[in-house]
């Protein structure tokens, strides 16, 4: 029966002792298969991290944008499905939401719009999937029960859609993706 490394210790302090060296070899050894399986949890989130940096990094990027001293940004709430999320924001007496997708190079806010992203067609226009614009419009929905009634109301009111994408992508039907469309901006 293998003694508890506190009673080796205790009797054999000699780091050289043959018993010894098992033992630092065997926490050593443990020690690099742990860090090796964090490493490599942390790499399979990708680039943009878990959810919670998402929110972080949209939030920012939008107070970046458009936030001035005089017209402080709330940005909230904020739900991500995969590359994609809807942050709803309010500025003064204006409000919307935005879509943003997860670039190589970060977050970008692509449309910005008030119900319109609400609709799983208009998402799906956009680029997401059928199923990844039902589960965002469901989580944007369930999030938003939190909000007070006037925030609410303030947030829907936003007119149209406005692109924000500087690139246009081709659907598969070969159209290109919700470019020309006119509405309120951010300001």
């Amino acid at each position: 029966m293998a003694r508890p490394l506190h009673q080796i210790v205790a009797r054999n302090t000699d780091p050289c002792h043959p018993l010894i060296g098992d033992q630092v070899m065997r926490v050593a050894s443990l020690t690099i298969v742990v860090a090796l399986m964090l490493a490599s949890m942390s790499t399979s989130l990708g680039a943009k991290g878990g959810e919670d940096d998402a929110i972080v990094a949209i939030v920012a990027l939008m107070r970046e944008t458009w936030e001035r001293p005089d017209a402080p940004l709330s940005v909230t709430p904020v739900v991500v499905d995969g590359d994609y999320a809807i942050a709803d924001w309010t500025q003064g007496d204006q409000g919307g939401r935005a879509l943003l997708a997860y670039r190589e190079d970060g977050w970008r806010v692509v449309l910005c719009a008030g119900e319109g992203l609400k609709d799983v067609a208009v998402l799906h226009e956009a680029g997401l999937s059928v199923e990844q614009a039902t589960r965002l419009v469901a989580a944007l929905n369930e999030a938003e029960r939190a909000i007070e009634p006037e925030r609410l109301q303030l947030i829907a009111s936003f007119q149209g859609l406005v692109s924000m994408d500087e690139t246009p992508r081709e659907s598969s039907q070969g159209g290109a993706h919700l470019h020309g469309h006119s509405g309120s901006d951010h300001e």
